[in-house]
């Protein structure tokens, strides 16, 4: 049984994730990658300059994702001083380049 929220496997018997409360299932999907292919928009220096940087492109309806440096397999990047990554739809990197300029003008104020 897996819990479709915490995406958890628990024993057969267990009806409500211990975790979360929500009603466990036989099965759960697998996570599709998307049907597009990605490119680096830039590094952050913060998680919050992520999640700003994030919303702003989901705003505009730029698939997006946001990475952490500090989670997962650490490969030989230069990551710098950098907290994690912005990549969006490569398709849309030239109005996702704008909406990156917008936002740093908004923090050199």
């Amino acid at each position: 049984m897996f819990c479709p929220k915490c995406g958890y496997e628990y024993k057969e018997g267990i009806k409500k994730c211990p975790d979360c409360g929500e009603e466990l299932v036989a099965s759960i999907e697998e996570k599709k990658h998307p049907d597009f292919e990605m490119a680096m928009l830039t590094k952050v220096s913060t998680e919050f300059d992520a999640l700003t940087l994030k919303s702003m492109l989901d705003d505009m309806d730029i698939e997006n994702i946001t990475g952490d440096y500090t989670a997962g397999y650490k490969v030989s990047l230069d990551t710098g001083k950098a907290w994690g990554y912005v990549m969006v739809n490569k398709e849309k990197f030239k109005l996702a380049k704008e909406v990156l300029d917008d936002f740093e003008n908004y923090r050199r104020r």
